[in-house]
C-alpha cells in the first residue's frame, strides 16, 4: 500500500508490463505518474491504461440537450465529479507522447449502463469502431527507447 503520487517504490526497469486501470482520473499529476511508469518499465515494456472517456457518446448527447456532462462536478460535494481529471483520447495520446510512450492500440470498451437491448448493442458497436465514443477506453502503449 502506497501513495502513488509520492512515486512508485520500485527500481528502474523492474517490470515488463504496467497496468493502470481507471486511476489517471484520480491523480493530480498524471504526467508524474506516467513518467514513473516509464521509469519502472524494462526497454520495450508495455503500459496498459484504462480510462473514462469524457467525450463518450452519452456525454455528447447530454451536452446537446443542455444537460451537465457526467464525470464532472461543479463543487466537492457534487457526486458527478468523483474525478480530479477528465480525459479523452486526444489528451491520453498527448500524455503518452510527452512521457515517452508510443501508442500501439486504442480500443473502446463496452458500455456498462443499460439503455435497452438494441441501444446497448448499437452503442457498444460504436465504441468498438470509434473508441472516441466509448465510455471507457484502453490504451496499449510501448516504452520508446529514447525519451
Amino acid at each position: 500500500v502506497a501513495d502513488i503520487e509520492d512515486g512508485l517504490k520500485f527500481a528502474n526497469s523492474s517490470f515488463d508490463v504496467v497496468c493502470a486501470s481507471k486511476i489517471l482520473e484520480q491523480l493530480y499529476d498524471t504526467k508524474f505518474f506516467m513518467d514513473e511508469c516509464f521509469r519502472i518499465l524494462k526497454p520495450n515494456g508495455l503500459c496498459l491504461v484504462t480510462a473514462y472517456n469524457f467525450n463518450h457518446f452519452e456525454n455528447r448527447l447530454r451536452i446537446m440537450a443542455g444537460k451537465y456532462p457526467k464525470l464532472l462536478g461543479a463543487y466537492p460535494e457534487d457526486h458527478g465529479g468523483e474525478n480530479i481529471r477528465v480525459l479523452n483520447i486526444h489528451k491520453i495520446k498527448e500524455l503518452c507522447h510527452e512521457t515517452g510512450f508510443l501508442i500501439e492500440e486504442i480500443r473502446g470498451m463496452p458500455f456498462t449502463k443499460s439503455f435497452g437491448k438494441y441501444s446497448d448493442f448499437a452503442m457498444n458497436m460504436f465504441g468498438q469502431v470509434w473508441p472516441g465514443l466509448s465510455k471507457l477506453f484502453i490504451i496499449k502503449a510501448k516504452k520508446r527507447q529514447e525519451h
